[in-house]
């Protein structure tokens, strides 16, 4: 299976040539538009497929559930590597933060909403980030494949994105509500992709000998929801 990221029509869509007999569209729960397009037939196939439902698409996208905004206020609660922890925000001289128990407590000069957010999102990617270097220090001198950078945001319908080429990793830092096992996967998958650029058989076969039970990862990832 070949995977691409397109814009099309101002919509981010997976693209993926699969072996199947017709042409694919859907739109996932959390927003991910996923077009299937059969191994033997061109790409413009479904393209022109996907423009011709644009309409219903976008119905789609727009009528969906709505969460409720985070609003980083103390109180407010999410999950940290999938256990349920509680926001404290506390002025502090400096930016920064500490896990004390079942509290998140956050540490900035400024206590305005804006600068919370900004201080609180600085260190999900922090810790999320740390977790990840782990998994590939792990790994990465026994196969002798070096990543270049490492790098953190937010993204709409993405846990993780690999540019094979430039050996850059990022990862949605809402992964970090996710369980420790599934952020390992992420990690994982992400980092397989240094050997095999594409969804191949070759690939989850790498994969495999990195997690055995990456699929039973992968199922519980799909029952989780971007919280932040």
């Amino acid at each position: 299976m070949v995977i691409m990221i397109e814009i099309i029509a101002g919509i981010e869509v997976d693209v993926q040539k699969k072996p199947v007999k017709h042409v694919r569209l859907k739109v996932t729960r959390d927003g991910k538009v996923v077009l299937n397009i059969p191994n033997n037939r061109p790409k413009k196939v479904g393209v022109d497929f996907l423009l011709q439902k644009i309409d219903w698409v976008k119905d789609k996208l727009k009528n969906r559930p709505k969460k409720s905004p985070f609003s980083f206020k103390t109180g407010e609660m999410f999950y940290l590597f999938g256990n349920q922890i509680v926001l404290t925000v506390e002025k502090g001289v400096k930016n920064g933060f500490l896990t004390d128990g079942d509290r998140f407590i956050v540490y900035t000069r400024d206590t305005a909403e804006e600068k919370v957010k900004k201080a609180f999102e600085s260190s999900l990617k922090e810790i999320l980030l740390k977790r990840a270097v782990e998994y590939f220090d792990k790994w990465q001198n026994i196969i002798g494949l070096y990543r270049s950078s490492l790098t953190s945001r937010k993204t709409v319908s993405r846990w993780g994105s690999c540019n094979f080429v430039r050996k850059i990793l990022i990862f949605n830092y809402a992964l970090i509500n996710a369980p420790i096992e599934c952020v390992e996967y992420v990690v994982y998958h992400e980092f397989t992709h240094f050997i095999e650029p594409n969804h191949s058989k070759k690939f989850y076969l790498a994969l495999s000998n990195f997690l055995p039970d990456y699929k039973q990862r992968k199922k519980e990832l799909q029952k989780i929801s971007i919280l932040l």
